[in-house]
């Protein structure tokens, strides 16, 4: 969750004309049991006033305009908003508004939608993501030759040390520790920057099998939305490379083995 106190004015400007736009809900507390809904209709940035529709037929706007100020709510998808401010009515292009000044500081707190799952990884439940990657096409780009290129021989050097050479091994095969998970995505762990190209923002995998806490295993696909470096509290993880990559879920299903199971 990230719960931002902002208080430069071009930034409170800027969040307030997000509400304007999307049309958002915007509550009004009154007291303990009142409240009444309305919404944004103008921002004069000159003269530092925010206007808010008025209900003609609302009984509670006389209330409103009374108190020596009122608080303000919005959810705008998963983000709370809150900001404070006296009331007056005026008139605005014609029609009666409730005006506020731009607030001096402004709420906007990110709530997760799922909580997630931290996950513990041991040497007898290991829990992971499979991501296959994509043989470069005719028509690849010399990054991306290279890159796979330098992946995959990092991913066959490690299944040699644990696979037998008489077995067949697919070396395009990234597997990735699993860090938390929900029901809208998760965040896995890359130690080697060899496989940081394939993570980067805004790349998609599609049938990714992830393999859960409790052995069950999901089909996947995914869209990555974050990347950055991170420090592990193991005593050897100090000098590795650490990367937290977060993913967003584009599609989810069980596995149907785990089904079976």
């Amino acid at each position: 969750m990230g719960n931002e106190k902002i208080q430069e004015r071009k930034a409170i400007i800027n969040k307030l004309k997000i509400l304007q736009e999307k049309k958002c809900p915007i509550k009004a507390k009154l007291n303990r049991n009142e409240s009444l809904v309305t919404a944004i209709v103008g921002i004069n940035v000159e003269e530092g006033t925010l206007m808010l529709a008025y209900n003609e037929t609302e009984p509670l706007n006389k209330k409103m305009i009374t108190l020596p100020y009122v608080e303000f709510s919005a959810i705008l998808q998963d983000i709370h908003v809150a900001f404070s401010g006296v009331v007056k009515k005026i008139t605005y292009k014609g029609k009666h508004v409730f005006m506020i000044y731009i607030p001096g500081t402004l709420h906007w707190c990110n709530r997760r939608k799922h909580s997630r799952l931290k996950v513990v990884n041991t040497d007898s439940t290991a829990c992971f993501c499979e991501i296959v990657l994509e043989r470069p096409a005719q028509n690849a780009s010399e990054e991306y030759r290279w890159h796979y290129n330098i992946a995959t021989d990092k991913i066959r050097t490690e299944l040699l040390k644990n696979t037998s050479p008489s077995k067949e091994i697919l070396i395009n095969l990234l597997r990735l520790d699993l860090y938390d998970i929900s029901q809208s995505g998760c965040a896995i762990l890359n130690y080697d920057e060899a496989y940081s190209y394939f993570l980067t923002p805004e790349r998609m995998y599609e049938n990714c099998k992830i393999v859960m806490p409790n052995q069950n295993e999901l089909l996947v696909s995914f869209q990555v939305v974050s990347k950055r470096n991170i420090k592990l509290q193991e005593s050897n993880a100090m000098t590795k490379f650490n990367e937290l990559v977060g993913v967003k879920f584009l599609k989810i299903e069980r596995c149907a083995s785990s089904v079976a199971a």
